[in-house]
């Protein structure tokens, strides 16, 4: 079974081919401005691999994280299981973070603008409950109960907010391994995000021409 697993949702992007369990092939980027000027050419050459054989499985992360990295990824393997008549998959960023490949249970926290903050539980592969916001006071404390607890804590954010969390990315060889007994999204694969879109309203009303 050939799996594609891309992973975009933060500055370092990843792709990553599976045959079964095996890695076949894997590429990682750095995109500071753009992960579409960066991602295309490992793609061709991954799907360059293939030959004659289709792929079987799609799997993205969703994030939450850049929104025009996330956004890229899911249009490209939407397109592609199109294309292939492959399964799609779509998995919170969270359960990637390459902490995951030592450690079973750990925290990923961070800032969710707005003056709010996130954090999501992961065990084995998988979230445990929700991905919550919250305030500074209530996630400060709830990440110093988890260090105090010997869980490890990462934060994908380019600065660690708090002593003892450390930044972590999540990858596309993690996504892949932690996706393999899922099954298919029933509906169409959407990003993660962490508060409802933020719409303003121009404080004077423009010309009427």
């Amino acid at each position: 079974m050939l799996t594609l697993a891309l992973e975009t949702s933060t500055s370092q992007g990843s792709l990553a081919l599976f045959d079964g369990e095996a890695l076949l092939e894997s590429y990682h980027f750095q995109a500071l401005r753009g992960h579409n000027s960066k991602i295309y050419r490992p793609l061709e050459s991954m799907l360059d691999m293939l030959g004659d054989r289709r792929l079987d499985r799609l799997v993205v992360g969703t994030g939450p994280g850049s929104y025009t990295g996330v956004r890229i990824a899911i249009a490209i393997a939407d397109a592609l299981a199109l294309s292939h008549g492959s399964a799609l998959i779509g998995c919170c960023s969270m359960i990637a973070a390459k902490l995951g490949e030592t450690e079973a249970h750990y925290c990923v926290a961070g800032g969710a603008r707005r003056d709010s903050w996130y954090r999501a539980e992961v065990r084995s592969g998988a979230l445990v409950g929700e991905l919550i916001t919250e305030s500074r006071e209530l996630w400060e404390s709830a990440v110093g109960e988890a260090l105090a607890a010997n869980v490890a804590v990462r934060t994908f954010d380019p600065k660690s907010p708090l002593v003892g969390v450390e930044i972590d990315v999540p990858t596309a060889e993690r996504l892949g391994r932690v996706s393999q007994s899922m099954s298919a999204n029933a509906r169409p694969v959407e990003p993660t995000y962490l508060a409802p879109p933020y719409i303003t309203t121009p404080k004077k009303p423009g010309k009427v021409l």
